[in-house]
């Protein structure tokens, strides 16, 4: 899953200080979760009528399109403020090298949403426009920058999807998880995953 910097990472940057958050981020959130928690009462005379306003929330993407368009938006600026920060190296290791990306990672981000950040710090405000119009997930958006090949992408975003899942729930996790019945499908999706990952890796160049 993304994440951006917590209010712990900020206050390594801010040296123990609350970071401070626009009010019109906290008056956003608040908006939503009196949303999701309202009297209805308030708004319709009748069940139908409620059910039509849901359900006409339920098709609309705009909270979600704009909730992604904000975390984009973060990025971007994480990524510009850590250049100004500490410009020049390009260091990608906390620590090992003068440079944003380094800082970046210093300070909360995992190495792939460093990068994400750095990507989007350096499009032009027209790019970034365009980026926003359908926003997705940060190291999303870079892969499909930086990687033109489909296959490519399709195949980086997908084992990422499944990397993150494996380091978050262990094996045992997901046998409990699993009724007795479907056994027999889990057994046959993981053999099938697991002979292709074998014969992608044996067709990989070996490393010198």
């Amino acid at each position: 899953m993304n994440t951006v910097l917590t209010k712990e990472d900020a206050r390594q940057v801010l040296k123990g200080r609350t970071p401070l958050v626009p009010v019109e981020y906290e008056t956003a959130i608040r908006a939503l979760t009196e949303c999701a928690s309202l009297d209805e009462a308030k708004y319709w005379d009748n069940k139908a009528d409620a059910l039509a306003a849901w359900a006409k929330i339920y098709h609309s993407d705009e909270a979600a399109r704009k909730s992604k368009a904000l975390k984009l938006h973060a990025y971007r600026r994480m990524g510009q403020l850590a250049k100004e920060l500490r410009p020049g190296g390009q260091g990608g290791v906390a620590g090992s090298k003068p440079g944003p990306l380094s800082l970046l990672i210093e300070n909360g981000l995992k190495h792939a949403e460093a990068q994400a950040a750095r990507k989007l710090a350096s499009l032009t405000e027209k790019q970034f426009e365009r980026v926003t119009r359908h926003p997705l997930a940060p190291t999303t958006v870079m892969i499909r920058l930086v990687d033109v090949e489909p296959v490519w992408r399709d195949f980086v975003r997908v084992v990422q999807s499944l990397r993150s899942f494996s380091r978050n729930n262990t094996p045992s996790a997901v046998i409990r998880a699993i009724e007795a019945k479907r056994y027999p499908l889990a057994r046959e999706m993981v053999l099938e995953v697991t002979e292709w990952l074998d014969e992608l890796e044996q067709r990989l160049p070996k490393e010198k």
